[in-house]
């Protein structure tokens, strides 16, 4: 599968997690809102390659290579597995 599959099919899921993560954990935790600014950004312009790698490589930078820390949620878990999944995608 391509990237830009992989995001648009995941597309309300990931949304959903990424807004919920961000709203939870968002204080004890601001790259969130970073990591939610950004992916927002990435489906606004998904069709411009260029600038998605540039806001998937951000969204690594922000999320420590997509580690999710102990008080993680199961959510926390499941935004990141995917962000990262698309970050992968991405790079081949």
């Amino acid at each position: 599968m391509e990237w830009k599959d992989f995001l648009l099919n995941n597309e309300d899921k990931l949304t959903t997690y990424v807004q919920t993560i961000a709203r939870v954990h968002g204080k004890k935790h601001p790259e969130l809102i970073v990591v939610r600014d950004y992916f927002i950004a990435v489906l606004e312009n998904i069709d411009d390659s260029e600038k998605v790698g540039e806001y998937l490589e951000q969204i690594r930078l922000e999320s420590k290579n997509f580690t999710v820390p102990a008080d993680g949620c199961e959510t926390y878990q499941a935004a990141y597995h995917d962000l990262k999944e698309s970050y992968q995608l991405y790079k081949q």
